[in-house]
């Protein structure tokens, strides 16, 4: 390890559901917020079956439109992160000093769900994925490394596998 970064243990959840990611990130942040715990500093990744999220500024998105989106096969959850709706997991969401993030990095997603929302309420902009960008297939296990290695020099830190912590 890097003498003066902090360390950040990196838990890959695999393909997991919305929900229970979900529950896996605030039990994470309980943790971290409880005074006698040592659990370190956390980045947990995962990838989602199709959900559609929605945030506080919910006005637009009656139960029906909700429905809607379900009937098309994706889970909809409404959340605490501000913005409008979104096709990816937990928006930011902030709270004594901890911070929760979300981050959708499309490698080889179906673009077509965007099709039936204007994502993050943001009219007249697009979504792209990595495979379309780089016009070949780019898999999660593929961009992994890279986000990592990227979020490691973002956030001046070392990022452990999970094996590796102590």
């Amino acid at each position: 390890m890097t003498l003066g970064k902090t360390a950040v243990r990196v838990v890959n959840l695999g393909r997991i559901s919305y929900g229970q990611a979900l529950q896996v990130q605030q039990k994470h942040v309980r943790q971290h917020l409880d005074k006698t715990s040592d659990v370190p500093n956390t980045l947990l990744l995962c990838e989602h079956h199709p959900v559609y999220t929605i945030g506080i500024r919910q006005a637009p998105y009656p139960p029906e439109e909700e429905e809607r989106l379900k009937g098309l096969g994706a889970e909809f959850f409404r959340t605490n992160r501000g913005g409008l709706i979104t096709f990816h997991g937990p928006g930011i969401h902030c709270g004594r000093y901890i911070t929760s993030h979300g981050i959708a990095l499309n490698c080889n997603t179906e673009m077509n769900w965007f099709d039936n929302i204007v994502p993050c309420g943001i009219v007249g902009k697009g979504v792209t994925s990595l495979s379309l960008e780089l016009s070949r297939d780019v898999t999660a296990a593929e961009a992994t490394p890279y986000l990592l290695e990227s979020f490691s020099k973002r956030f001046n830190c070392h990022v452990l596998p999970e094996r590796e912590v102590l």
